[in-house]
């Protein structure tokens, strides 16, 4: 079976926030809550996030977190880490014309995925991707 260039794209968003997802419940601290969200930001970008209890991490933890094969300083720990993840997160981001990053503040930790709203004129590949009503939850 073959498949269409949108649902390409759409799989390769999915399986970006997917790996958000399954970082977020692998490393956050046992008994802790993981949150997702959704924001449209002033810009015209729609930034989805994943935000977890953690430690805050050093500008130099920031900086190699997004480059290929590296892990942090928990990643080592978990075996089947490849250090790929977030590198395959912000490369899918960049390429539908979004970024990837994260940010630390009072001991969470929010990870992000920010992409062009459907008005901004910077979708990439023409690809408008429908309207899904969304809410909040913890889990």
């Amino acid at each position: 079976m073959t498949s269409t260039p949108r649902q390409r794209r759409r799989f390769l968003r999915v399986a970006a926030s997917s790996n958000l997802l399954h970082n977020a419940l692998a490393y956050a601290p046992a008994g802790t809550p993981v949150s997702i969200g959704l924001d449209l930001r002033p810009d015209d970008e729609v930034r989805w996030w994943v935000e977890n209890d953690g430690q805050a991490l050093s500008a130099e933890q920031v900086d190699r977190l997004f480059q290929r094969f590296s892990r942090g300083e928990q990643g080592a720990a978990h075996s089947s880490s490849t250090g790929l993840g977030l590198y395959y997160v912000r490369v899918v981001a960049g390429r539908h014309g979004g970024a990837a990053g994260v940010e630390c503040a009072a001991g969470r930790i929010r990870f992000w995925v920010s992409l062009p709203g459907l008005n901004s004129g910077r979708l990439a590949g023409g690809d408008a991707p429908p309207a899904i009503p969304f809410e909040r939850r913890r889990f």
